[in-house]
């Protein structure tokens, strides 16, 4: 049985393996959705009862399980689709965010290499000397204020 070359082993009119059974009989049942076997008794249903796996052709149950699993397929899409409005409200608002540091930046280049050189100095002093940074900051509002 441990034998690997086993797996291999299979009834060629059915195609079933050697090991096709698991568990106790009949586990399957317990295992599969109600979806799940009307698509088996769809596929191979008459198969089974033709061969006295099951009594009759409505062995894979009633709709109400199937209608179940419609009814929460239905819930979880609706659920999905609120997932989505709120991605795409959020990517509305990462566009208009690019865009508005995209206009930031087209106002910044229009400025020139010196001026651009002189900001970037300002900018390391300021780093380095945070204390006289807010001073400089708040006399230039000041001065804004009162030029106003």
């Amino acid at each position: 049985m441990d034998d690997p070359l086993n797996a291999l082993l299979y009834e060629p009119r059915t195609l079933l393996h050697w090991n096709h059974v698991r568990g106790h009989d009949g586990s399957w049942r317990e295992l599969a959705t109600p979806f799940q076997k009307v698509q088996l008794a769809r596929i191979c249903g008459c198969w089974l009862v033709a061969r006295g796996y099951e009594e009759d052709e409505f062995w894979a149950g009633s709709m109400e399980g199937l209608l179940g699993d419609i009814v929460e397929l239905h819930r979880r899409c609706d659920s999905l689709a609120q997932e989505l409005q709120v991605a795409r409200h959020d990517s509305d608002c990462l566009r208009q965010e690019v865009a508005d540091a995209r206009a930031r930046l087209e106002s910044v280049a229009g400025f020139g290499p010196n001026t651009l050189r002189l900001a970037r100095g300002l900018q390391n002093l300021a780093r380095r000397h945070p204390t006289a940074a807010a001073w400089c900051k708040q006399a230039l509002f000041l001065l804004f204020r009162t030029a106003a």
